[in-house]
């Protein structure tokens, strides 16, 4: 039970770790190649996000649900996944470009 606790606890606190991370780096201005790094990472992100709710959406159709209604989507489950793809997506792009220069 305590370790479960603790997993969650860590688990919570590398998601919201991700979260400031994503809201800094939008946030901050920088050169070409910072922007370009970002908009690659934003596209990728935005790209993956709609595939999974596009998955999601096949899903609760297969199970009878109607798709049509606002669906009960956590949204801090929502911004956690997207922050959690941007910064994966921030450090491949990041490595990638620093490898071309």
């Amino acid at each position: 039970m305590l370790l479960a606790a603790v997993i969650a606890i860590g688990l919570l606190a590398i998601f919201t770790i991700c979260i400031g991370i994503m809201l800094v780096v939008i946030a901050r201005g920088g050169d070409e190649r910072r922007k370009m790094i970002l908009d690659k990472t934003a596209a990728t992100t935005l790209k993956y996000i709609v595939i999974i709710q596009v998955i999601l959406s096949v899903i609760d159709l297969f199970q009878g649900k109607n798709i049509l209604s606002i669906n009960d989507t956590n949204t801090f489950s929502s911004l956690t996944i997207t922050a959690f793809l941007f910064v994966i997506g921030l450090l491949y792009y990041n490595q990638k470009f620093k490898a071309l220069s």
